[in-house]
């Protein structure tokens, strides 16, 4: 048997050197100095090579590793990871680790408020979360004043105008990557022989106008469709105090991603007034929620095409005491709203299996119409519930629904920001998805960042030094130091109730 002695003579040689790494590890326990002098190491130009390609971090770790790795962090401090080295850009860039993190991420910290705050331009900004990156604070480039926010779905928000005679255009804007939005404009839906027969002759002209009411996207059809409503007058009663007029209104939806298609008719709705539909709408597992005329619920499912209409909850008898007095918003997930309860008022639960679920039954003074319900929030068992007044003071009910326990607090006039400054983005998720890429290249592997070059994550900081306070519109400073205040009271919230005092809700924090 050859001895080391023969593996010194010849180092190169791999017969010699395989052979040296069997008897190296016979022998490791008895002869250290034989094992470093029978591995050969490597030359200095050899070392400084093995350096240079190693510069990155993670580069000798496998790409599958890295996937499992980073597609459970958060949003931002997936995005922030972009900067380690070129390898983690375009690993964390491709269309793959998207979809994972998309499945694999986790939603965010609660408590947290999305929202939106109007003012001279749109800025998205994430009270709570944890107070980290995954809060981010962007403002939507160039300004678009007759735009609205209309819903989230996957992270994407959908902003368009209320209503256009001219075929719809409407934003796609992922605020978690910065400057990363999409302007869409729809064609004209032509309409079938088949559709003049079912409208009225009054109907049947090409005059109308339209107005997007939500983006959503379906599991198995994996695409994104746009909901939209069309509408033409039918007559306009001057003699009624005050004028109404008569519409023919149709649903119409249409894919992203699809070339030379148009939109498609999804059914014909009853004749009504005007501004029936409310463009406040949801996007929840799969389905597109929305309020109809405040009597009904409108569920329309993005993969089978299908419009569901879910009658109110509770009695329909008098409808000025049983009338619904809020937007439809979320709660835990699930849509739901508040309706006036014989002379209360309910907060009412949209079930898995659209049945209405009552969840609180609590009694306001103010009046219905001037002091509607803008939020819900459920965090630690406690509800909270914000009644803007928009011509007084607004109201902050906290109410343990085990023990019936209810607190409410008055708001000052000054306290409250105006209900037009800012929009809440129920059930916003944080995710990698490029607007450019569910339009241009659904289907293929396209670059996450799209045409953009260049990716941040605005961190969002509290409290604001003079010169933020300089750059943001006063405005939107109250806007965002009022949710910052309501997320306060959460965190600060115990857990039983037991121990609440009005200094809990005291305002002197947020007005000085």
């Amino acid at each position: 048997m050859r001895d080391v002695h023969e593996l010194r003579r010849h180092p190169r040689d791999p017969e010699t050197v395989n052979f040296g790494y069997v008897l190296m590890g016979k022998k490791r326990a008895r002869d250290t100095e034989d094992q470093a002098t029978a591995a050969p190491r490597p030359s200095a130009p050899d070392a400084k090579k093995r350096k240079s390609s190693d510069d990155a971090p993670g580069a000798g770790v496998c790409d599958d590793v890295l996937d499992n790795i980073f597609t459970r962090l958060p949003t931002g401090t997936a995005v922030a990871s972009m900067v380690l080295s070129k390898h983690h850009h375009h690993l964390i860039c491709s269309s793959e680790f998207r979809r994972l993190h998309f499945r694999l991420s986790q939603p965010l910290v609660n408590p947290h408020i999305a929202y939106i705050v109007i003012s001279k331009f749109h800025g998205f900004h994430v009270a709570g979360a944890g107070h980290n990156s995954d809060a981010p604070m962007h403002t939507l480039g160039g300004i678009y004043y007759e735009m609205k926010y209309i819903n989230t779905c996957n992270g994407i928000l959908l902003f368009a105008r209320e209503r256009e005679m001219k075929p719809p255009t409407c934003i796609l804007w992922n605020p978690a990557l910065a400057n990363d939005k999409k302007e869409l404009s729809i064609p004209a839906y032509t309409r079938k022989r088949d559709d003049y027969r079912r409208l009225q002759p009054t109907c049947r002209n090409d005059a109308g106008d339209y107005s997007i009411l939500g983006l959503g996207y379906g599991k198995r059809s994996k695409s994104y469709k746009l909901l939209i409503s069309y509408r033409q007058m039918q007559r306009e009663t001057l003699l009624s105090k005050p004028p109404q007029s008569t519409y023919c209104k149709e649903l119409q939806v249409y894919t992203l991603g699809t070339d030379r298609q148009t939109p498609r008719l999804v059914k014909f709705l009853s004749q009504g007034m005007d501004l029936e539909i409310s463009q406040e709408s949801l996007f929840i597992d799969g389905v597109i929620y929305l309020l109809f005329y405040k009597k009904q619920i409108l569920a329309f499912d993005i993969d089978n095409e299908k419009l569901t209409t879910i009658e109110q909850p509770g009695s329909s008898w008098y409808p000025c005491e049983n009338r619904i007095t809020s937007e439809l918003m979320s709660f835990s997930g699930r849509p739901c709203l508040v309706k006036n309860y014989g002379g209360k008022r309910a907060l009412w639960i949209l079930t898995v299996d659209l049945q209405w679920e009552r969840r609180c039954v609590f009694k306001v003074e103010d009046d219905l119409i001037f002091c509607p319900i803008k939020g819900v929030w459920d965090y630690n068992g406690v509800l909270f519930l914000f009644l803007y007044n928009k011509t007084g003071e607004s109201k902050l009910i906290l109410h343990k629904v085990t023990t019936k326990k209810m607190l409410m607090k008055n708001l000052s006039y000054d306290l409250t920001p105006k209900g037009s400054h800012y929009s809440f983005c129920w059930d916003y998720k944080p995710t990698l998805l490029s607007p450019r890429s569910i339009i241009e290249e659904l289907n293929q592997d396209v670059n996450l960042l799209g045409t953009s070059k260049h990716i941040d994550i605005v961190k969002a900081k509290r409290p604001f030094n003079k010169l933020e306070k300089r750059k943001v519109p006063k405005a939107a400073l109250a806007t965002i130091r009022f949710m910052d205040y309501l997320i306060h009271i959460m965190e600060k919230l115990p857990g039983n109730m037991q121990e609440i005092k009005m200094p809990l809700l005291n305002s002197e924090e947020l007005v000085n």
